[in-house]
């Protein structure tokens, strides 16, 4: 078999508790940061059952990590080597992670990677990870929030448990003809979906939004609260195909924009497909400044390969 030779004495391993950190770090995670997630993990707040490493004997030699979270999704860290490590020990970190994220029902896997990252994306597209899109990450001061409560065409109307299949449904609606990441559509269930949105930040429902104009839905926009960062994150905002072209986009985010200035934070943030060029209009009309951007990889983990 080729190539065995290079890699054979190598042991590929779900990472053991006392070599935790020692693996996160060589993910260029910080001490600290490690730390904080390992105490999250213990608290059953985190998942690290997907962190792996690669070791020559006792020598750590490379490391990668599928994180589980809610909604059926995970967030990969490729895999890092030690200098001089073989490729074929990072397809092995890959598949052992990519095994374990389809063990646990993962639907959808994705990274998010500096838009340099070259060797992180050879290696991902190596595992069978396709470019989803680059994302433009976006943030607005509370200087630019509206201080009075905006006037608007529409009516907001918060979220309930009673809502869930309305705001599903709805959310599916503005899915129709949008340009924010279209490939993702079908990969996992609205259910699924709503669950990760549920788990980001502090989930407030009353930041949770119907748009309605004239007694019907017509939009809707989704918030988390981050209150240790003092900021607020615009997760989703969309409109239904048939009502766009009424500057409804703007008014439903300047209103999200006023909802958070009550709270109060000193910010708002979000990420946009570069691509989305209506929405990437409305953010600027609503005062957001470019901060980052970031290219996004995917794997369907369900798929059959």
């Amino acid at each position: 078999m080729p190539n065995l030779p290079l890699t054979q004495d190598v042991t590929v391993e779900s990472a053991p508790t006392g070599r935790r950190v020692e693996a996160l770090e060589m993910l260029r995670i910080g001490r600290t940061r490690a730390h904080r997630i390992l105490a999250a993990a213990a608290a059953g707040n985190m998942d690290v059952q997907g962190l792996y490493l690669a070791r020559r004997a006792e020598r750590l030699v490379g490391a990668a990590w599928g994180q589980v979270v809610p909604g059926r999704s995970a967030f990969c860290w490729p895999a890092v080597l030690s200098p001089g490590e073989p490729e074929d020990t990072a397809t092995r970190l890959q598949l052992a992670v990519d095994d374990y994220l389809r063990s646990a029902q993962v639907a959808l896997a994705q990274a998010v990677l500096p838009v340099r990252a070259v060797a992180d994306v050879v290696r991902l597209v190596r595992a069978g990870y396709q470019h989803l899109t680059d994302l433009d990450y976006l943030v607005a001061a509370h200087e630019s929030f509206p201080r009075l409560r905006p006037q608007s065409d529409l009516q907001f109307q918060p979220f309930t448990p009673a809502d869930e299949t309305r705001l599903s449904q709805l959310i599916e609606r503005t899915y129709v003809k949008s340009l924010d990441c279209t490939e993702l559509d079908g990969m996992r269930a609205m259910h699924d979906v709503l669950a990760g949105y549920r788990e980001t930040g502090e989930y407030r429902p009353e930041w949770w939004l119907f748009a309605q104009h004239a007694g019907r839905d017509v939009g809707c926009v989704l918030l988390a609260d981050h209150p240790d960062h003092d900021q607020a994150e615009l997760m989703y905002m969309g409109v239904v195909p048939e009502q766009r072209g009424h500057g409804w986009g703007g008014q439903i985010t300047r209103y999200a924009q006023w909802l958070v200035a009550q709270a109060p934070r000193q910010r708002m943030v979000l990420a946009v497909d570069q691509n989305n060029w209506p929405a990437q209009g409305v953010y600027a009309f609503a005062g957001f400044d470019h901060w980052d951007r970031r290219c996004v990889y995917v794997r369907n983990m369900q798929a059959r390969t």
